[in-house]
């Protein structure tokens, strides 16, 4: 909503408040793609209100009828897709899609799961482990 209410403006902020965020706990490699996937998080809202042909409403967002909320929820889709291919793209670039377990070892978190389960969780590894060093991908099982 801000970056269709304040355009470039809104797309530099939610960047660096993003990167601020990382400062407390995830700044690394990948903050770099954080940044640039929340600019365009910002950006592309801004630039396709209102040029959509026949999905816009070719007035103000003010959600005052369906084609505009249409609009508005097709916009926050397409920048937030926009967002997740630059952050994912970066993920992938790295390696880090495989050789962390994130899900794996979040979901041996949940209450009632952990000492009972067969297979350990993965020891979560930092992004610059994950570049150091190989991770064992049957965790020892082998």
């Amino acid at each position: 909503m801000f970056s269709i209410l304040f355009g470039p403006a809104a797309a530099w902020g939610s960047a660096f408040g993003n990167l601020i965020g990382d400062f407390f706990g995830t700044l690394g490699l990948g903050s770099i793609f954080g940044f640039v996937g929340n600019f365009f998080y910002g950006l592309v809202a801004y630039k396709l209100c209102g040029k959509m042909g026949p999905l816009s409403s070719k007035e103000p967002m003010e959600a005052r009828n369906g084609r505009q909320i249409v609009e508005y929820l097709l916009l926050a889709f397409l920048a937030s897709a926009a967002c997740a291919a630059v952050i994912a793209w970066g993920v992938d670039l790295f390696g880090w899609s495989r050789s962390v377990s994130w899900v794996r070892h979040h979901a041996q978190q949940l209450p009632g799961r952990g000492a009972h389960r067969a297979v350990p969780a993965a020891p979560p590894v930092s992004a610059r482990g994950a570049l150091e060093h190989s991770v064992d991908r049957d965790h020892g099982a082998g």
